[in-house]
Parts: structure tokens; sequence; C-alpha cells
């Protein structure tokens, strides 16, 4: 019996050790599938490997709390909101330090408003409250004035956003964020000679807004990479009732401006590469969309502008007009936000009779530009008669500019697609509804 007994027990261990082995090669796979790939499962550039085990441990530590993605460079999860129609805010270039001490380098500064960017945020209270269907803020970039940021706990995550964008309301509503162009300027505080090595920008400079997602104190600042998908979904009582497929892409890393390509910000192994961005943002924007999808995008430049890069031929490098806007109209995109001119604008780019394979002819982009957070700065200097002269009559429609800062609230039905500008002192100086063909 002793020896039965013996026998059986060893057995038993034998098939303890089986499943052991066994959830844990389950446990790897799942590790190599989700980790080592995007929501969509294609392939993410083989870096990401590294800074996932760089970042592993804090994704351990914040694995219990939701978070409004997996793991650094994949989608976000998908949004449902609780009614058939869908509504958030959008801002940006709001990024100013109002700590106490100015004693920094990127201190207070001439052009600096805290009376515009502590009105736009009360207005933001104020609106997200009355709509309590607001599901979330998309966020165009500069978010922080004049030089990025240091690290994941810099201190200005608090004097410029926490502290900032505190109401009760909008505490609780997601930031979808992009890097605009004084984001990047963060870099250049850790361009160090061994950065293609091991180097601190895996943790700091952009890179550091991108962590934060995942960081064990954020509640609410989602960049999880620098390109990136938002799928939102309106539900009805039996189904869903729209969808819109929100596409951010740093505009900052094509157009490679203050700072410039020469200037070291972009010679690191996480930036993109200009000509994958482009690849992606087709595969992004033409590739598995429901024909009932609103189309957006949102970057931090813009296409055209009739404030202080006015006129066109001060205009940014033709990377956005020449590279970037045929995928858009090609693809069917119906509204693109942005900031970095510190105006007010809502233009009409309509579809060109060179353009391959415009969705609808008839149709043009919504360009919504709401980049007067916090500067005051911004100047309209041009106008329609401008505008047709440098383009060409008609291409692009002026539809609303003003240098007073403002915010989009902005309503999306199955049909229609409403805009709201509402500016710093709680007036609604504009607004417009297209419909979606």
């Amino acid at each position: 019996m002793a020896g039965e007994t013996y026998s059986y027990v060893s057995l038993g261990s034998f098939s303890k050790i089986s499943c052991v082995i066994t959830v844990a090669a389950i446990l790897l796979f799942r590790f190599i599938y989700f980790y080592l790939s995007d929501s969509d499962g294609s392939p993410i550039v083989e870096t990401d490997v590294e800074l996932v085990s760089l970042f592993g441990k804090q994704n351990r530590l914040n694995e219990k709390r939701l978070r409004c993605a997996d793991h650094p460079f994949s989608n976000p999860k998908p949004v449902f909101t609780k009614s058939a129609k869908i509504q958030f805010l959008s801002v940006g270039d709001w990024g100013l330090d109002l700590s106490p001490h100015t004693d920094h380098d990127d201190g207070s500064r001439d052009d600096w408003s805290v009376r515009t960017v502590k009105g736009i945020s009360h207005e933001m209270e104020k609106v997200a409250s009355q709509f309590r269907d607001s599901s979330f803020v998309l966020n165009v970039g500069d978010n922080f004035y004049q030089y990025g940021i240091d690290d994941i706990n810099d201190e200005r995550w608090d004097t410029s956003f926490e502290d900032v964008f505190n109401g009760k309301r909008l505490s609780e509503l997601t930031w979808y964020s992009t890097l605009g162009n004084h984001d990047w300027k963060g870099n250049l505080n850790y361009n160090l000679p061994d950065m293609n090595t091991h180097s601190t920008l895996d943790h700091k400079g952009v890179m550091a807004q991108i962590l934060r997602t995942f960081h064990h104190r954020n509640k609410r600042w989602c960049m999880p990479g620098f390109n990136y998908t938002i799928l939102v979904n309106g539900r009805t009582p039996k189904s869903v009732g729209v969808r819109v497929r929100i596409v951010v892409f740093d505009s900052q890393s094509l157009v490679q401006v203050n700072p410039d390509k020469e200037s070291g910000a972009y010679d690191h192994k996480y930036v993109p590469q200009k000509r994958k961005v482009i690849e992606w943002l087709r595969q992004a924007l033409c590739s598995n969309v429901h024909s009932d999808e609103w189309l957006i995008t949102v970057s931090h430049h813009f296409f055209y502008t009739v404030g202080n890069y006015y006129p066109p031929e001060e205009r940014l490098p033709p990377t956005m007009e020449k590279e970037v806007l045929p995928i858009l109209q090609e693809c069917g995109v119906h509204a693109h936000f942005h900031g970095h001119d510190h105006v007010t604008q809502i233009l009409e780019i309509m579809p060109r009779s060179e353009n391959k394979n415009p969705v609808n002819r008839n149709r043009g982009i919504l360009q919504i530009g709401v980049g007067s957070g916090g500067k005051t700065n911004g100047n309209v200097r041009g106008d329609q008669s401008g505008l047709d002269e440098a383009l060409g009559s008609g291409n692009v429609k002026l539809k609303y500019a003003s240098s007073t800062a403002a915010f989009a609230l902005v309503t999306v039905t199955p049909k229609t697609l409403s805009l709201e500008l509402i500016n710093y002192n709680g007036e609604y100086p504009f607004d417009i509804t297209v419909s979606r063909e």
C-alpha cells in the first residue's frame, strides 16, 4: 500500500507540474501576442519590446486601475457612450506653467495669459457639467510651454494640467492627446551622446507624455503612442447608434519645424519615420472602415490658416498640404482638429479636381482650429479674398475666425456633426452643422 500511495502522489504531482507549465505557456503566448502587436494585431516596431520591458514594472503597479490603453504604442480601448449621440470637447495650446515660481527658463512670458487658460478651464467645466453626454476631450497639443516636460513625475503635470483643468466633471473625462512642437522641445534637454544605446529619452522628453498614460497617478491623460486610433460608439437600447473613428497623428514628427530637423530632437530610436507615419495614416483611415462611420483626424498642425501663419507662403512645409491632405480627402475624412496657430478658426477645405478619388466632391473637410487655449499672441491676418487669391476661388472656405480664445463642443449623430465654439468669457460666438454625406 505504501508503494501504491507513493506512486499515486507522484502522478498527481506530475499532473500539477503539467498544469503549471501549460498555464505558463498560455500566459507567455498572451504576453507575446498583446505586447508585440497593437490592438488590430499588426506588429509594432522592434524597439517597443525594449520600452515595454523598461516600463513593465510600472504597468504591473497600474494594472488594477482602468487605463485607456493596455500598453505603450497600442490603440486606446474602444469607447461606448451611454446615449445614441456622441459628445466631446476639444482644446489646444493651453500648456502654461501656473506654478508660483518662475525662475526656470520656461516660466511665465508676456504672451501667456493666466486669465485666458483659467477662463477656458472654467467654461469647459460648465459645459461638461451641462452636457452630461460629453465623454472625452480631444487635446491638440502644445501641452507644456516652452520646452516640453522633464519626466513622468514632473511637477508640471500638476501646475499645467491637473491643478488647472480641475473641475469635478472635467476631471472625469479622458483627455486624448497629441504632441505639439513645444512638447518636442523637451527632447533637446536630453539629447545625450549615448541616446541610441539606452538614453534617458526612454522615459523623458516626449516619451514622458506617452508613458504618463500608464503611470499609477494618472487618472485621465491618454497618449498611448505618437499615432493611434480611437473607436467611439454611441449606443441605442438595441444597437450601436453612431460610430466615430478618430485618428490621432503626430504632425510635428512630419513637419519638423521649431524644433527643426537638424536640432537633434528626432534622433531617437522611438521617433517614427515620416514614411511609416504616412503609410500608417492611410491604413488607419482607408482600411476596415464601416460605411456609416464618421472619420475625424487630430494633429497639432493645420493645412491652411488665416492666423499668424498667413499668408500661405508663410505656412508650414508642404508635408501637411501635399502628402497628408490628399489621404484625408481620398479616405473621406469629415473633420480635422488642430492647434498651433493661436487663433480660433473654422475652414472648409473643398475637394479639388486633381484629387484621384474624393469620396464626395460636394463635401469638404471641416478644419477646426482650437489652438488658443493659453497664449495671447494670436492674430487673424487673412480673409476669404486672400484665400481665393492664393489657393483658387472656392477651394478653401472661411467659416469663422477670431483671436479670442475658445474651445469646441462637438455633438455627433448618425447623420450630422454639430459644433459650437465657446470662448473664455462664456460666449457662444459660432456654431455649424454638417451632414455626413
